[in-house]
């Protein structure tokens, strides 16, 4: 199982869109849910995160976490879904230390900043991609 935490709601519809049919499409190959918490602040919304973690690989995406490559990932869901994986985005205030120390490990999308609901696009696409060269999908081009 893979479980996305995220800060806020997406607003902006077209991105609403992208984020409802690459979960649609990730379904089909495994359970993936996203799990919104309320943008108000780092530490309730630490609160909230820890609250929803159970005993799984719990990775935050920080800018300065290590990136992989979309084989690695893959190779990373392959190794990680069976225990069940819990990729974190934070809100605009970032994460809380204390979602961070919670981490097993950390990951970065991309050295660059990205608006939260890009982030969570990003993320979706990547979850997909991966899905589909572990199910040998033709999907992925490399």
């Amino acid at each position: 199982m893979i479980r996305v935490i995220v800060v806020g709601k997406v607003k902006n519809d077209e991105y609403a869109a992208l984020c409802a049919e690459y979960l649609k499409r990730c379904t089909r190959f495994e359970k993936v849910e996203v799990i919104e918490v309320k943008d108000c602040g780092k530490e309730k919304e630490a609160i909230r995160i820890l609250d929803l973690i159970s005993d799984e690989v719990v990775v935050p995406l920080t800018i300065p976490g290590p990136q992989m490559t979309t084989e690695s990932f893959s190779n990373f869901l392959k190794d990680t879904t069976q225990k069940g994986v819990c990729l974190i985005i934070g809100g605009p205030e970032g994460l809380d230390p204390s979602v961070l120390a919670a981490a097993s490990r950390t990951l970065s999308l991309s050295s660059l900043t990205l608006p939260h609901e890009l982030a969570r696009v990003m993320l979706l696409e990547q979850i997909y991609r991966a899905l589909t060269i572990l199910y040998r999908h033709p999907y992925h081009r490399a």
